[in-house]
């Protein structure tokens, strides 16, 4: 019984010095896939007019895909094509 007092304390959690790169990683991933995807969902979902906050909302985090659908021919016609699985017009 007196050994017990003695020992060391066993490490329940995993070590400090593991990198948390890999889980940045997928998440990055994850999001670079999904942000373009998202636009569809947006449409569908949301309101034809939404709330001033909302639109001023939805206009910054998309403005940079609304960009690349204005200017880039590949971009507009994925978008088509995606709009339609959607049912949608974009």
């Amino acid at each position: 019984m007196g050994d017990m007092a003695h020992e060391q304390p066993r490490e329940q959690y995993a070590p400090q010095n593991q990198s948390h790169l890999p889980i940045v990683l997928w998440l990055l991933a994850l999001l670079l896939v999904l942000y373009p995807l998202s636009v569809a969902p947006a449409v569908k979902f949301i309101p034809p007019s939404p709330s001033p906050p909302v639109q001023s909302m939805l206009a910054t985090i998309y403005a940079p895909l609304r960009y690349l659908y204005a200017s880039t021919p590949a971009v507009r016609t994925f978008y088509q094509w995606y709009g339609k699985l959607w049912g949608l017009q974009l």
